[in-house]
C-alpha cells in the first residue's frame, strides 16, 4: 500500500474514533469552537511544514510502526486527559480540525494541485 494511502487510512480511523468520542461525551458543541478550529488547523500546518523541512528524516521516522502507534496513542491520551479536566470535547475537536486539514492537504497533493510537502523546501 502506498504510504499516503496508508496514512489516510490511519487518519480516517483516528478521526472516526475522535468523532465517536465527542458524541459519547456529549460534546458535539465543541466542534463549532473557533479556537479549536484555529489551533487544529495551525497545528496541522505547523506539523506539515516542520516535516517538509526535513523530509528524509521525517519519512524515515514516520515509517516506523512504533512511531505511528505512539502518535495515535498520544492523540487519545491527550483527549482522555482533556476529558479528565473537562475540556475533552475541545481537545478532540482540535484534533478533528487538524486531521481535516491533513485531508485537505492530502487531496491537494493527490490531485497535483500543490506539490508534495517533501519538495516544498527543495
Amino acid at each position: 500500500m502506498d504510504s499516503r494511502h496508508r496514512d489516510a487510512v490511519l487518519a480516517t480511523v483516528v478521526l472516526s474514533a475522535l468523532l465517536c468520542g465527542v458524541v459519547v461525551i456529549d460534546s458535539t458543541s465543541a466542534l463549532v469552537s473557533p479556537s479549536a478550529a484555529v489551533v487544529g488547523v495551525v497545528g496541522a500546518l505547523a506539523l506539515e511544514l516542520s516535516m517538509a523541512l526535513f523530509p528524509t528524516r521525517s519519512a524515515r521516522l514516520w515509517q516506523r510502526p512504533s512511531v505511528q502507534l505512539l502518535a495515535v496513542l498520544a492523540v487519545f491520551v491527550a483527549a482522555a486527559v482533556g476529558v479528565r479536566f473537562g475540556v475533552g470535547g475541545w481537545v478532540a475537536a482540535t484534533f478533528v480540525y487538524g486531521l481535516c486539514t491533513y485531508f485537505v492537504l492530502l487531496g491537494l497533493v493527490l490531485t497535483e494541485t500543490i506539490p508534495p510537502p517533501e519538495t516544498w523546501f527543495a
